[in-house]
């Protein structure tokens, strides 16, 4: 999947790192929540420290936590697809 399978409905949050916006997937409907984190001004190290992050946050499941339901990389950006919280 990529940013083409979401549509970013409006903007929710904005903060140093990037925006979040309320989005919905295509195909199924189901509305996420789409940060997208912005890499401009980012170093190697932080980009690293990311996709580790990314990795961490694909692995955990616990009612406590928003799912990591899906995650890509675009050419500026880190864009992170969460479960809407209810």
């Amino acid at each position: 999947m990529g940013v083409e399978d979401y549509h970013a409905i409006e903007l929710v949050g904005e903060g140093s790192f990037g925006r979040v916006y309320k989005g919905r997937r295509k195909y199924t409907g189901q509305t996420v929540a789409m940060k997208f984190i912005m890499k401009q001004g980012k170093s190697d190290k932080d980009i690293h420290s990311l996709r580790q992050e990314n990795e961490i946050l694909r692995n955990l499941k616990h009612g406590n936590i928003i799912e990591l339901l899906d995650s890509f990389e675009t050419h500026g950006s880190f864009v992170l697809s969460l479960s809407s919280p209810k």
